[in-house]
């Protein structure tokens, strides 16, 4: 109930345009760290990021989980990299679970090996997502630039096998994003996923990054994200959304400071009002960002919902939503058998 009433103060500021906020954000997204092996064609990643690589450390992460417990609903541990990288990764999530805390993640599952399958269902991840874009190898190859797609499928395989063996609860989700390069896929890659066992959902997103077929977003309002969806990068800086590819909008560092102050500090109620004011253009990153915008009806469903449900729920909303604008495509099949997915 603590959540919810705090979520519910938090639509209140933004419903209201009010750029002060009552409360610390009731999610927020980790980056483990940026290292990653692949290029994908659409990650900000590949064309933007000029920040240096590296991990977070279990001692800064420790102490930004003991800081914000209190307002800290779900953590998603993900940005722009891989978070199998860190090593430390594991320590993560059993230290949220251990504190109350929901975790998800997102995956290129590249090297989701046995023992990573088996530590992150031990340590207590709540939900994953693996990123896997398109339905044939060609297709796939071509976005995730480096990635074997033979070899994903078999470690996602192994991953659901695991799961089931373990007795796992953990709720895992396939995702493609839609995008000119995949947009001819969408229904084989949901008929390839959705019934193999220990899948939970089939999420057909919408792109949000440099790429082609980007969301078209229209800019009425002020932006929902900076009211509830703040990051914190590898090296503890703190910035106000995921669209903050090389930390423009720093705000401060989880060393030197909370994520409470910084959540509504001076700076950061600047950059709400330019946007309670239609002045978002005044700002760089803002001015040309395709970051989709929840309808008021959605946002107080966000407040209302559990962080971990509505995740749950977002897969088939997108899906519905992708499928309206791409679904009556002609889409080429699978070639060599590609959609047989049978796991024991």
């Amino acid at each position: 109930m603590g959540h919810t009433l705090a979520k519910l103060s938090t639509f209140k500021s933004y419903a209201l345009k009010q750029a002060s906020v009552s409360h610390g954000p009731p999610e927020i997204g980790i980056e483990p760290t940026n290292q990653c092996n692949l290029k994908c064609i659409m990650c900000a990643r590949t064309h933007e990021m000029t920040r240096p690589i590296g991990d977070m450390t279990f001692e800064n992460f420790k102490k930004l989980i003991d800081e914000s417990k209190h307002h800290l609903e779900f953590v998603e541990l993900q940005d722009l990299g891989e978070p199998l990288f860190n090593k430390e990764l594991f320590k993560m999530i059993a230290y949220c679970k251990e504190k109350g805390i929901k975790t998800g993640m997102s995956t290129n599952s590249t090297i989701l090996t046995e023992s990573s399958a088996r530590n992150l269902m031990e340590a207590g991840l709540n939900q994953i997502t693996f990123a896997f874009d398109g339905a044939t190898k060609q297709t796939y190859e071509k976005v995730r630039v480096g990635g074997n797609y033979d070899l994903v499928i078999a470690n996602i395989k192994r991953f659901l096998q695991i799961k089931k063996e373990m007795k796992s609860k953990i709720y895992c989700i396939m995702q493609c994003i839609a995008m000119n390069e995949t947009e001819d896929e969408i229904r084989t890659f949901k008929a390839m996923w959705n019934n193999v066992p220990g899948v939970n959902a089939v999420r057909i997103r919408q792109v949000t990054y440099t790429g082609t077929g980007k969301f078209d977003n229209k800019k009425d309002s002020p932006c929902y994200w900076l009211w509830r969806d703040p990051h914190v990068k590898w090296d503890g800086t703190f910035v106000p959304c995921c669209q903050d590819t090389n930390n423009s909008l720093a705000l401060g560092n989880i060393k030197e400071k909370t994520i409470e102050e910084m959540w509504n500090s001076p700076k950061m109620q600047e950059i709400r009002q330019l946007h309670i004011d239609g002045r978002a253009s005044e700002i760089p990153l803002c001015k040309n960002c395709n970051m989709y915008q929840p309808a008021m009806p959605f946002a107080l469903a966000d407040a209302l919902v559990p962080a971990e449900t509505r995740n749950k729920i977002v897969p088939t909303v997108e899906t519905i939503a992708s499928f309206m604008r791409f679904g009556k495509r002609k889409e080429a099949k699978p070639s060599n058998g590609e959609i047989k997915l049978n796991v024991v």
